[in-house]
């Protein structure tokens, strides 16, 4: 198995060393700290696993590691909204198999975000019977308001009715 180095993984990465102790401090890149003055040392596995988890490197992870990529390529594209410009200018570099994978992939992902989108909306039609059943509990409640209120009219009308009769 492969091994690398800070310096290795922010050159084939095309990023700062730093931002890979960065990734390294916040968990989000594994690494074995060998001694202080070796510094960090990243296994292949462990590099696959930050760029398969990584959609901005996702891409990257499937031109080096093809097998591994197709997933987090799959995710990237579905993340960005640059999906067919990645597509058109990879399209060489994209072997059969992964594109068969990525549109199966991506099949998935719209079958599930259809069936989250219609549970979504019989949510909200049961929302909106609900709101309807309790507006027309409020009016309801306007009407007997306004009937206790004229039924306060009547009974003090009433009592002023019977003070003018005994006097």
């Amino acid at each position: 198995m492969k091994k690398y180095t800070v310096n290795d993984v922010a050159k084939m990465l095309k990023t700062n060393p730093e931002t890979v102790r960065r990734w390294i401090r916040n968990g989000k890149l594994e690494a074995i700290q060998v001694s202080r003055k070796e510094g960090n040392i990243i296994t292949e596995q462990m590099l696959k696993t930050f760029l398969k988890n990584t959609p901005k490197y996702a891409l990257l992870a499937s031109t080096l590691y093809p097998v591994a990529g197709v997933t987090a390529l799959t995710i990237a594209l579905l993340s960005s909204g640059i999906a067919k410009e990645i597509i058109s200018r990879n399209e060489n570099n994209i072997p059969k198999v992964q594109k068969k994978e990525m549109i199966e992939s991506l099949k998935k992902e719209i079958s599930k975000r259809k069936y989250q989108i219609i549970e979504e909306e019989e949510h909200i039609r049961m929302l909106q019977e609900d709101i309807e059943k309790a507006n027309e509990e409020i009016e309801k409640e306007k009407e007997e308001i306004e009937q206790m209120q004229q039924l306060i009219l009547d009974i003090q009308n009433n009592n002023k009715k019977e003070e003018i009769d005994k006097e």
